[in-house]
């Protein structure tokens, strides 16, 4: 009872996040929430999918310019192994520094120990166009031991994540064009070009109700109710 009294966020504490306007306000909203949780700092990488399949990182820091500077210019790969568990079990991950560094002596761990940083807690999250890595960091090597705190920082980065996406799309409106997969993209275009689907499912080598089957799933996608709605919608944005 006296951990969450003293440490404890309430939502009025944690939609702040969502309340603000830039990328620098957005860092001292979420320092000063994981100060209130005895914490020393955090690292969101987000990486972005636009309609047209390009990729964009944005990577948002409380750490220090030379740990923020560190994993800015080293994205955590594949062979990271918390990257790893977070992305194929979607499970929070707490783990010390002395691990990390001697599992990845190539990667920037080393940074965060020589900030002082001794454990750290991570947590995935991943949708259609967003995919997002938090790392919450601590100086003390049990912090992350407490259960209690694992809801608190499963809340806490919900809410940051939804936040940056937020921002993120307000900055660059023109990314909010939905992911088309290739063959959605090919109904559309050949159904722009006056094709009927029976036409199209022969030029693709697939059956008219599978065409059926992605312009159906494009305009779902672009929120609008048929094709041709769907297909305006694409040109507005580039797609087509």
């Amino acid at each position: 009872m006296g951990y969450r009294n003293a440490c404890a966020m309430e939502d009025g504490d944690l939609t702040t996040l969502l309340e603000v306007d830039g990328w620098q306000e957005l860092t001292d909203a979420a320092r000063r929430l994981l100060t209130r949780l005895q914490l020393d700092g955090c690292i969101n990488r987000m990486r972005i999918t636009d309609g047209n399949g390009r990729s964009h990182v944005h990577l948002l820091s409380t750490m220090a310019a030379e740990v923020h500077a560190a994993f800015r210019d080293t994205d955590p790969a594949e062979d990271d192994c918390i990257s790893r568990h977070i992305n194929r079990q979607a499970v929070p991950l707490a783990w010390a520094i002395d691990d990390a560094c001697s599992a990845h002596s190539a990667l920037p761990y080393r940074q965060l120990k020589s900030a002082g940083i001794q454990s750290g807690w991570s947590v995935g999250t991943r949708s259609e166009q967003f995919c997002n890595r938090i790392d919450i960091y601590s100086s003390s090597p049990q912090r992350f031991a407490r259960n209690e705190l694992h809801s608190e920082l499963l809340l806490f980065s919900c809410y940051l994540n939804d936040a940056m996406r937020a921002l993120w799309l307000r900055q660059n409106p023109q990314a909010r064009a939905p992911l088309l997969t290739p063959r959605e993209q090919q109904c559309l275009r050949w159904s722009a070009s006056g094709k009927t689907s029976n036409e199209i499912g022969i030029i693709l080598g697939i059956s008219q109700n599978t065409v059926y089957f992605h312009l159906k799933k494009a305009a779902s996608k672009f929120e609008v109710y048929g094709t041709r709605h769907a297909i305006s919608r694409a040109m507005e944005m580039g797609l087509l």
